[in-house]
């Protein structure tokens, strides 16, 4: 009696080992067709970003976008060759006009130097010596002209070599900021060597690109209210420097402003910023279809554009015609109507007919 029912628990823990086993097995194919479900959905369904295609108001105030670049940005080269003996300054040092920056090795030439002051001194000696004979009549005249001909070249050699010997020393044209070192001391360079840049940051110049019936609100000297990220509270005040006087491919205008800067908020080249002319004369208000920019694959000139269809969440590429630019957005002119959802993030991974999921 107790060996069999020692043979009926045995059996029942094989039963539940045997049904143990089963269900694990289960769930590992369960498993493993749930993960295969996922990658099949992730490969199928794309997830993107989108905007609404929208009509909106344009107008009021003319302004634009763009980013900052230096006023002045000199790169200062050799003008003699040998090796550079000192290095005066480090990268981002403040400098000032006429400050010593490099010394270039002239040894050769202080030698040619020497030479030629002791050839002058000799030049002088000798004219002297013509002179005091021309008076017992020792000599004629046109020895005495001749003696004082070669002092006059023994001067201008001297003067030359000077100049040549300035060509070895190089000095600050203008103040500013060290932007880059292109050599180091010890460095051997030649002439056209390029070995620093100095950029002029006391203003910097916005860019921005304007439409060209916009130009008539523009003129040279009117004022500017600019504004960046970088500074959200902070209201910059500049002037137009310049107006470009050819369109590029997109018939747009490059205006430039002059920005005042300063050590306390800090304009930096290639920051990106927003200017806003004051002007008597307000653009008239008028509605244009608006898109983000980032909606945009390939260039303006040529723009393609992922659309959803609403129907199936598939995409279908569009072909649009691209007209002014407002900040992070551009106008459509023609190729979309307002309403459809355009494509703004994860482009790359489309095809035509791909399924989309909308992650906004």
């Amino acid at each position: 009696m107790k060996r069999n029912k020692i043979l009926l628990l045995a059996a029942m823990v094989a039963v539940i080992a045997a049904v143990g086993f089963k269900l694990a097995g289960n769930k590992k194919k369960l498993d493993q067709r749930t993960e295969n479900a996922i990658k099949a959905q992730q490969f199928d369904v794309i997830p993107v970003k989108t905007a609404p295609v929208r009509q909106q108001e344009i107008g009021g105030q003319l302004s634009g976008s763009g980013t900052f670049a230096a006023q002045q940005d000199l790169k200062l080269a050799a003008q003699s060759q040998g090796q550079i003996t000192r290095l005066s300054v480090k990268k981002t040092q403040m400098v000032t006009k006429g400050q010593l920056l490099a010394v270039i090795d002239n040894a050769g030439l202080a030698s040619q130097l020497t030479t030629a002051n002791a050839a002058l001194e000799k030049a002088k000696t000798d004219a002297q010596r013509m002179e005091n004979a021309l008076a017992s009549g020792g000599v004629s005249q046109q020895q005495v002209e001749d003696a004082r001909l070669r002092v006059q070249n023994a001067e201008t050699q001297i003067a030359q070599l000077k100049q040549q010997g300035r060509n070895y020393q190089i000095y600050a044209p203008m103040s500013g900021i060290v932007n880059d070192i292109f050599v180091e001391q010890g460095s051997f360079v030649s002439p056209g060597t390029q070995i620093l840049e100095i950029v002029d940051l006391g203003h910097v110049n916005l860019t921005v690109r304007l439409d060209q019936k916009d130009l008539a609100s523009i003129q040279l000297g009117q004022k500017v209210s600019v504004t960046t990220d970088v500074y959200p509270e902070k209201t910059f005040f500049g002037k137009v420097e310049s107006v470009n006087v050819k369109a590029d491919l997109s018939q747009k205008i490059e205006v430039s402003v002059s920005v005042p800067n300063t050590r306390e908020t800090p304009l930096l080249v290639g920051m990106y910023g927003h200017a806003e002319f004051s002007s008597d004369k307000k653009r008239a208000i008028e509605t244009a279809l608006l898109i983000p920019r980032a909606a945009i694959s390939g260039s303006i000139q040529d723009a393609k554009i992922w659309v959803v269809n609403p129907a199936d969440s598939t995409v279908t590429m569009k072909t649009a015609t691209i007209g002014r630019s407002f900040d992070n957005d551009v106008e459509v002119i023609r190729g979309l109507v307002a309403g459809e959802q355009v494509v703004t993030a994860g482009q790359i991974n489309l095809e035509a007919g791909k399924k989309v999921v909308v992650k906004n």
